[in-house]
């Protein structure tokens, strides 16, 4: 099969060639991505300093960069975008990434999927996900790329003193290193620098201390473990950076296992320049680096005394440690050597960094366990944001800050239990017992769907109903299974909401083999068609139900791994029927095929019984109120005690969850309930918001069936007869057709998250329409003489077994993965459930249709659906999008909505809920001007206790643009033309009523935040009698206006 993702490969993706190995003897051919202030400095260390190195491009979004970048360096090929150079630029070998930390992750994936050298200038990300995922792409890289060198840029592990250090911490000198102690203290910088850069920097431990973390974790072993993590910090000089909730001024202790800890010590305020010292104390002895910082040797001697400079700045103290790394990384690229850095240890770095900058905000120890996970259920913020401003009622400011953790669109899959895949199972077995007998659903439709494709040429089957020998009535009967399933998958969802999914599970078995029952002691024709009917119901609730329940009951590291279980079952069941039958076959008389439909009991009836031993869905039991149980369930299912952490995270992150789905629920159909809110939901899929997500669901699971798939499972002996093959032959290649079908759906496993959705879609529906027009081309041609034509007959075999390796690989695993992909969460059960209908009722379709098409049409069915294949693939390429890799907020972006991102607030005003903080009252917004614009995106985004319900402007052009912007239509944002009238809204009067019922305020006596200034007049400013923060005097400009307020000020002790 490796020609398939090649050939996948040159139809939709440029091919790539492992660049790595194409080391020239003479010279690296290098690129830099940024060129700001360190950007530049590695463009000039390539380009001038590093004598193996050849600066052949630079790109930047600031043209007068790029013109800069020119006129220093001579000619050399600029770009406004990165991705156009990586595109562009054949002969490149490595890339330097010196851009913003926000895009140093993006850069260096992209440069690593090239197969491309990196230098990633620190840090990877302020996410530590983020980062990990910079590892991930690279460790897949080097399998095609094992030549392929990515280091990130900690510069002073590059220095000659931290390395003469490190040489005498590792032979020795000073005993077992114990005690690390370091410092980097950046001189002031009037300008502003450091306080605009803290937007993006993740803060002062993550972007100024990570060369400290780096360092102790280089002294203590890259393989150290930390334990927990403490820091303080102070705003002394640079006021700004409160807004960022960042410090000038900071002190942590990092404790690690084995008994290690690291004192930091970070500043932004040195008066006379860099002062970056380090200690490391042993066991018997202590090492030393840059005590008295110098920049040189020189002393001034003067009348005041003896003087001597210092570096001015954090690179006037490495440059060369700069030029040694730009050098030694070239060095590496060229001769394939090791790195000199771990790739690794830049993620620990992020991850201590971040969990200091937490603490830094919050003022918690944070502790882990000894395998390095966050013993706490918070996760690693990327930043922590204000919320409020109060006094304390003793003249000091008081700053109430929220968690901002990063929100996760499923709360529950956040957490880990371990190792993933298949060996996982090992960890878990009683979870993968019990999705091992819940994928016996899975196993009974797929026998049911395999085992009436023999009996459906078997003579004593025709002996008793001969009515089943017509085509119509071959078709009519095979397909009133797939009719039943239909109806089944239709009430599936409500049965397993009402009285839980293993209790429906075993509902269904019982109706499952009613129809079974009913097809083996059947006498007539009405009573087989009815039997497969009833027990159509019940394989379609079982093909539905057991996915739910399997997916509901396992960890989140086993959920893929579980779900693939399932759908081997399926396929297995498929394959077992057939070969059972095959032997059956020759039984004498009825037991022909008695014996193998009254087997499909066995595995449904090991269900119904089984599932007994095993506990109820965790979200089932939240669904229904009964949080305590579900606790308990995920204790019976962990083999963990309730008091785990993992588990107490994944509880809450389930309660969540469901909470969710109600408020989404209440927020859009208010009022309704039972049958009418069940009958919204459903028309829900084809509003304006989610139609294309329908389309994509409903249109997949359409072309799965209209491959033509099911024509060949149900009627694969007769089309092998019509295909030149005798009848022995045809059973035989029958049962080559459906192992070839389990093997591609196995191998598909490998190929989906490779390969991508998109162009498996497309290339899956031209390779399928492409077999099945030879199949038709040879029929037509040679179906009259096959017996004088042999190979032409072999041929077409040939083409169907290439169709069903292709539809294994492609529309097989598609036709499941896309409608759950797809969907945001309060949507998604029921969008599976349209795709899943939509599958039973085309396949009704086929399945009736086919033998009359057979009989009619001839080679013509093969068109036919060969036709379908080919439309699937032009529909595949205007309407599938990539979902490979996105997160539910990226398919927001795909589909041009913001479903994803509604229910994120809301799961972070459930958060907010969960922590005893009350999400508070409307806020207004007078001016849609920029500034103005800022303001809402900021209440709407980045603080979950507002919600804006109103703006005004008296401006024209304004007042068009608020009332087009999506943005408030999706937040229901009123938008008015009159001040006076924004204040009459009513959420501003719940919000006076709420939080100030006894303020007799000015107009409805809301508060009130006024861009300074208030007036460009003393006189104007003066009556509105103004109560201001104290210790924020020439910056909070957050005021309330109070008519009657000269006697009630002195009175009140907080504002």
């Amino acid at each position: 099969l490796s020609w398939i993702p090649d050939l996948s490969s040159k139809f939709f993706n440029k091919p790539e060639t492992d660049n790595s190995t194409k080391m020239s003897s003479e010279k690296l051919n290098v690129a830099v991505a940024g060129l700001g202030r360190m950007g530049l400095r590695h463009a000039r260390h390539f380009a001038t300093l590093t004598p193996k190195a050849n600066l052949i491009a630079v790109s930047s979004p600031v043209q007068a960069e790029l013109d800069a970048a020119v006129a220093e360096f001579g000619p050399l090929k600029t770009y406004l975008d990165y991705d156009e150079m990586l595109r562009k630029e054949s002969t490149l070998q490595a890339v330097i990434v010196a851009s913003a930390t926000t895009v140093h992750a993006e850069q260096a994936i992209k440069a690593i999927e090239k197969g491309l050298h990196v230098l990633c200038e620190k840090p990877l990300s302020t996410n530590v996900d983020i980062s990990q995922s910079v590892v991930t792409a690279y460790e897949k890289s080097l399998i095609k790329n094992p030549n392929q060198k990515v280091i990130c840029g900690f510069s002073r592990r590059f220095d000659a003193s931290y390395r003469d250090a490190y040489q005498r911490v590792a032979r020795g000198d000073i005993g077992t290193p114990s005690v690390f102690r370091s410092q980097t203290c950046d001189k002031l910088d009037p300008s502003g620098f450091f306080v605009d850069y803290a937007e993006f920097s993740g803060g002062i431990f993550v972007d100024c201390s990570i060369h400290d973390i780096d360092l102790a974790l280089w002294f203590f072993g890259e393989d150290s473990v930390v334990k927990s993590v403490a820091a303080i910090g102070i705003t002394a000089v640079q006021e700004g950076l409160r807004k960022h909730n960042d410090r000038d001024n900071a002190v942590a202790v990092v404790e690690f296992y084995g008994g290690k800890i690291a004192q930091l010590f970070c500043s932004r305020m040195m008066a006379a320049g860099q002062e970056d010292t380090t200690e490391i104390f042993g066991t018997q002895g202590k090492v030393a680096v840059n005590t008295q910082p110098q920049l040189n040797l020189v002393n001034l001697y003067e009348p005041t005394g003896i003087r001597r400079e210092i570096p001015p700045d954090y690179y006037g103290r490495f440059r060369e440690a700069f030029i040694t790394e730009a050098n030694e990384f070239t060095a590496c690229c060229l001769n394939n050597t090791e790195p000199p850095m771990k790739l690794v240890g830049a993620v620990n770095a992020v991850k201590i960094g971040c969990a200091l900058q937490e603490s830094l905000i919050t003022g918690k120890k944070i502790e882990f366990d000894e395998t390095g996970k966050r013993i706490e259920n918070a996760r690693f913020p990327d930043s922590l944001k204000k919320v409020s401003s109060t006094d304390n009622g003793h003249g000091e400011h008081v700053e109430d800050f929220i968690d901002n953790v990063e929100i996760s669109l499923n709360p529950a899959e956040d957490v880990s239990y371990g190792r993933t895949g298949f060996r996982g199972l090992a960890d878990s077995p009683y979870v993968g017992g019990a999705a091992l007998l819940a994928s016996l659903g899975g196993f009974s439709f797929g026998y049911d769907q395999g085992v009436i494709s023999i009996i459906n040429v078997m003579e004593q089957f025709h002996t008793v109903f001969p009515q089943a020998a017509t085509p119509f009535g071959k078709g009519f009967m095979t397909g009133m299974l797939e009719f039943g399933a239909f109806l089944g998958c239709l009430f599936m969802p409500t049965l397993a909401d009402k009285i839980s999914r293993k209790r429906a599970l075993a509902v269904v078995v019982v109706i499952f083999n009613v129809g079974a029952i009913m097809q083996t002691a059947a006498r007539s024709y009405g009573v087989l068609v009815a039997g497969r009917t009833i027990g159509g119901i019940g394989v379609g609730t079982l093909a539905m139900g057991s996915p739910i329940y399997i997916s509901e009951i396992a960890p989140p590291n086993l959920r893929g791994t579980l779900l693939v279980l399932e759908s081997i079952s399926i396929v297995l069941g498929v394959v077992i029927s057939f070969f059972i039958t095959y032997g059956t076959r020759h039984m004498a008389g009825e037991a022909s095929f008695r014996l193998p439909l009254g087997l499909q009991m066995v595995c449904s009836t090991l269900l119904g019984i089984g599932i007994f031993f095993y506990p109820y869905s965790p979200r089932w039991l939240a669904l229904v109120n009964r949080p305590q149980e579900a606790l308990q369930s995920l204790v019976r299912l962990r083999r963990l005690p309730a008091d785990d952490h993992r588990v107490q995270a994944e509880h809450k992150g389930i309660i969540t969850e469901v909470e969710v789905q109600k408020i989404m629920q209440e927020k859009h159909h208010p009022g309704k309930k039972g049958l009418m809110l069940e009958v919204a939901g459903w028309l829900d899929l084809f509003s304006p918001k989610l139609w294309r997500r329908t389309a994509v669901a409903v249109g997949i699971a359409f072309f799965q069936q209209f491959s033509g798939i099911n024509a060949f499972i149900y009627y694969a002996p007769t089309l092998f007869q019509s295909l030149g093959q005798s009848a022995e032959m045809a059973l035989v290649m029958s049962g080559v057709f459906n192992v070839l079908q389990l093997v591609a759906v196995c191998a598909c496993f490998f190929i989906i998250d490779k390969v991508g959705r998109r162009p498996l879609a497309i290339f899956g529906g031209i390779g399928g329409g492409t077999a099945w027009g030879i199949m038709a081309i040879l029929t037509g041609i040679y179906s009259k003489d096959w017996a004088a034509n042999p190979s032409a007959g072999w041929g077409a075999v040939a083409m169907a077994f290439i169709f069903v390796i292709l539809y294994g690989i492609s529309y097989s695993p598609l036709g499941w993965a896309l409608p759950a992909e797809v969907y945001p969460n309060s949507h998604r059960s029921k969008g599976v459930a349209a795709g899943t209908a939509t599958v039973w009722l085309c396949n009704f379709i086929v399945g009736v249709a086919t033998p009359p098409m057979l009989d009619k049409l001839g080679f013509g069915t093969y068109v036919f659906f060969g036709a379908w294949c080919f439309v699937a693939s032009v529909w595949a390429f205007f309407l599938v999008p990539e979902t490979k890799g996105k997160t539910l907020e990226q398919m927001d972006e795909v589909f041009k909505d913001t479903t994803a991102q509604e229910e994120k607030e809301i799961i972070k005003q459930q958060i907010l809920v969960q922590r005893g903080q009350q999400p508070q009252g409307g806020t207004a917004m007078e001016s849609a001007k920029y500034s103005g614009r800022r303001h809402v995106h900021n209440l709407i985004y980045r603080v979950p206790r507002a919600s804006v319900v109103a703006v005004c402007s008296t401006e024209p052009h304004e007042l068009e643009w608020a009332r087009a912007f999506q943005e408030y239509k999706e937040f229901h944002v009123e938008v008015y033309s009159s001040y006076d009238e924004m204040l009459s809204h009513p959420g501003l009067q719940d919000h006076r009523r709420t939080c100030e019922p006894d303020v007799g305020s000015h107009r409805e006596g809301s508060y009130v935040l006024c861009k300074k200034p208030l007036s460009t007049k003393m006189e104007e400013v003066m009556p509105g009698k103004l109560s201001r923060s104290k210790s924020r005097p020439d910056t909070a400009m957050i005021f309330e206006v109070e008519p009657n307020i000269d006697s009630q000020l002195a009175d009140r002790t907080s504002h």
